[in-house]
């Protein structure tokens, strides 16, 4: 019995999808190949490019736009964390000679500990792309058919007869077309609506829309003070410039005519600044208790139970009490808060140098996305509202 497969969006998801389930049916030896012959994969992305997605276009990005994760979470295979960590060494050279912007990059992350580099976006595109062209090929080395459709919208899905009708749509004002699937993973990572309002932008990608379209001396309302705020900020100050003091002291010297931006956000904090992990093993809240409580209540868990489990482990880990106001409500404005991360970061608060409390996040990364799925939809409404940007590190 054939089974056709329908991925809408060809960014990041897509590429860890395919990657992963062609690893999956290679272990399966013989029955893999079997279940290959039987199976149809369609692809289609808005874009041109499969791979790299929005936020990892090198046409959208700039090369200080940097990935919000270390390179060594930043795997498409949950199996094998290093595998964006070695794809650049191994491609290091035909980077550089692709993207002459970035030897100085390469240069300045060779003083950080691997697991701690950070990589520019575009390096991020380049490695997805190759991942999702190396996916296709190990399919339909195993018998599996692959059909990509680039420049490509699905405008609507529906349910007919056992099947997924999809309303197809090409970006050269051709007539939309139907394609019927058995299943269908929707991947499109952003849901931004389009907007006729004049000077309003919904997404920070391109970043060349941006500068185009925000002359200098403007000022600019951001709304919200998370990563995607931080990237506007970036793109928006990168007429100016750093140079290095007499003292050592790196300083930012804004342009002659620099835009003013305002930030707003409802509790006035800026992302968290990612220290160093240490080794040490949680006791409560383990990926396996994460995993038993999934499965013992799927899609109803609450955050009260996981932040006990938090709140045991932290405390366990600092022996003593953990004082959450000083997370939640820091003392000081979002400048000198942000000042005394980097501090933290910088320091410690552990034996080895390590952030302890991050630390103890790192370890559950594996289990975070199934986690959110499986809260209940208040819950999952309640930590978007309240505690996203706490956590997001």
């Amino acid at each position: 019995m054939s089974f056709t497969f329908a991925i809408i969006g060809g960014g990041l998801t897509a590429t860890s999808m395919l990657c992963q389930l062609v690893d999956k049916l290679h272990l399966l030896g013989e029955k893999g190949r079997r279940l290959s012959h039987q199976l149809t994969i369609v692809v289609f992305e808005k874009n041109g490019v499969f791979g790299p997605g929005l936020p990892h276009n090198d046409q959208y990005v700039l090369p200080f736009h940097i990935t919000n994760m270390y390179a060594k979470d930043m795997s498409v295979r949950w199996g094998r964390p290093d595998d964006f960590q070695d794809w650049v060494q191994g491609n290091r050279e035909s980077l550089q000679t692709r993207h002459p912007e970035l030897i100085t990059v390469f240069a300045s992350t060779d003083s950080q500990p691997p697991q701690y580099r950070h990589y520019p976006r575009a390096v991020m595109g380049e490695y997805l792309k190759s991942q999702f062209e190396a996916g296709v090929e190990a399919a339909r080395n195993l018998g599996m058919s692959v059909e990509l459709y680039p420049n490509c919208e699905v405008t609507d899905l529906f349910e007919h007869d056992g099947h997924i009708n999809l309303q197809v749509r090409g970006n050269l004002n051709t007539p939309s077309s139907f394609c019927y699937a058995d299943g269908v993973l929707l991947a499109t990572g952003h849901w931004f609506e389009s907007q006729e309002t004049e000077n309003y932008f919904p997404s920070p990608w391109p970043a060349s829309e941006l500068l185009i379209g925000i002359p200098a001396a403007e000022t600019v309302g951001v709304i919200g003070s998370s990563l995607s705020a931080i990237e506007v900020a970036l793109t928006l100050t990168s007429d100016g410039h750093f140079v290095r003091q007499p003292s050592g002291t790196l300083s930012y010297l804004p342009s002659g005519s620099p835009r003013k931006l305002v930030l707003y956000s409802r509790n006035g904090l800026l992302p968290r600044v990612r220290g160093q992990s240490g080794p040490r093993q949680n006791r409560y809240l383990t990926c396996n208790r994460i995993r038993q409580l999934i499965e013992d209540t799927p899609h109803q868990l609450t955050l009260s139970v996981i932040f006990e489990l938090l709140d045991r482990e932290l405390s366990a880990a600092y022996g003593r009490a953990f004082d959450w106001q000083q997370v939640i409500r820091p003392p000081g404005d979002a400048a000198q808060i942000l000042e005394q991360d980097i501090i933290a970061a910088q320091r410690g608060d552990g034996p080895d140098g390590e952030l302890v409390w991050q630390t103890v996040l790192v370890e559950i990364f594996p289990v975070v996305r199934e986690l959110y799925l499986n809260l209940a939809l208040a819950e999952r409404e309640r930590f978007d509202r309240d505690f996203n940007t706490l956590f997001f590190m």
